[in-house]
């Protein structure tokens, strides 16, 4: 049986790192803080030996260097984030170009998603004495949107768009569906973190 100091040999350090930085990334240029916030945590509580490994020679004998994202450009999208009014101005500016990236369309319909779940949260709280079961029009139709999408152009979705529709699904009661297209997005790439995060919680 190996012992902890033959297993930790075993591990390829700077690949782990370099998927946390990768992470981190992706998620911060998708708006989603809450994953990118956990990850650049784990980065910082790594062991100094953990963090000098990026600086060593790869295979082809050049240094790999990751470059951290500038923290004041970090705070200035979180904050503009939680202005309403942000979202909206973010998904009237993506409905008029052509959404040529996965980042655009994540962006678009992520924003959408935003908006909706702030207007399904001030009607229940503007409403609370309603009698019938309050149904979210915007959610439902950003459902029918995505999926519209996906079935014709089921290319254009990465990990991160699954991960979306996913999250839509489960807002619109479609538990066993959003599960489907969370491991969808996971068998796409094992690094989309808040794939895993929500088939832990369904």
């Amino acid at each position: 049986m190996m012992n902890e100091d033959e297993k930790e040999a075993n591990v390829d350090q700077v690949k782990i790192v370099d998927e946390l930085y990768w992470l981190a990334e992706q998620c911060e240029i998708r708006c989603l803080f809450e994953c990118s916030k956990w990850t650049n945590e784990i980065i910082c509580h790594l062991p100094p030996s953990t963090s000098m490994l990026m600086l060593l020679p790869t295979k082809i004998g050049q240094p790999q260097v990751i470059d951290l994202i500038p923290a004041q450009s970090t705070a200035k999208t979180q904050y503009d984030l939680q202005d309403p009014l942000f979202r909206t101005k973010t998904k009237f500016f993506l409905e008029k170009i052509e959404l040529r990236s996965p980042v655009d369309k994540f962006l678009y319909y992520f924003s959408w998603y935003m908006i909706s779940v702030q207007t399904r949260l001030e009607e229940e709280a503007n409403d609370t004495e309603r009698k019938t079961e309050f149904v979210d029009s915007n959610l439902a139709d950003l459902r029918q949107k995505m999926e519209s999408l996906k079935e014709k152009s089921p290319e254009s979705f990465d990990c991160f768009l699954n991960y979306l529709l996913g999250v839509v699904r489960k807002d619109n009661d479609a538990s066993e569906d959003a599960c489907k297209v969370f491991r969808e997005a996971i068998d796409q790439d094992y690094r989309c973190w808040p794939a895993w995060k929500m088939l832990s919680i369904r």
